[in-house]
């Protein structure tokens, strides 16, 4: 089963990025994007909000992995 942090990774490196490219691009810090991915954290909903927007994908999607376009 994929959580939230395994649909960013996943985003993540199909974009080519590493977390540092990522975590500059939309201005988090790279332990924010580890914790996430490690599912140490949960994203808030302004980072849900963020990173959806970044990766071109709903809300949805990271959250429950349907919809996968916004």
């Amino acid at each position: 089963m994929h959580d939230i942090g395994s649909r960013v990774k996943e985003l993540r490196v199909e974009r080519g990025l590493t977390v540092e490219e990522f975590a500059e691009q939309i201005d988090f810090v790279k332990s924010i994007i580890w914790s996430y991915e490690l599912g140490k954290k949960k994203p808030s909903v302004n980072h849900i909000e963020r990173m959806a927007e970044f990766f071109h994908v709903s809300e949805e999607y990271l959250l429950d992995g349907d919809q996968k376009v916004s």
